[in-house]
């Protein structure tokens, strides 16, 4: 018996923050990795943040490629900022499209 599997959003994301003892200006960078779906001829996708001001503690990302119903390997994704205090974001929610795929509530600190 052969069985088709169908492949859909991973949800493999993760968030951290590595502080940085050396830099005064900043107390370390928040990085996120994650995979997603895309289709073999499409171009690497990527985040681009998006501003919310009503949110001003949530970090909105957006996966910007096109979505394709021949989604058929994954990708990894990764965004990375540098942060002013250890308290800038409490959550990170990331869309694909219109589609909220991940939030992220629990933001792991790295010293």
């Amino acid at each position: 018996m052969i069985y088709n599997t169908i492949q859909q959003d991973i949800d493999l994301w993760e968030a951290w923050v590595e502080f940085d003892a050396v830099a005064t200006n900043c107390f370390g960078t928040l990085y996120i990795t994650g995979e997603v779906l895309v289709d073999k001829k499409e171009n690497h996708p990527f985040i681009i943040k998006c501003v919310r001001e009503n949110e001003p503690q949530t970090l909105v990302l957006k996966i910007q490629n096109s979505t394709s119903a021949n989604a058929s390997k994954t990708a990894e994704v990764v965004y990375s900022e540098p942060l002013h205090n250890i308290d800038q974001y409490n959550c990170v929610k990331i869309y694909k499209g219109n589609e909220l795929i991940t939030l992220i509530e629990d933001i792991e600190v790295v010293i």
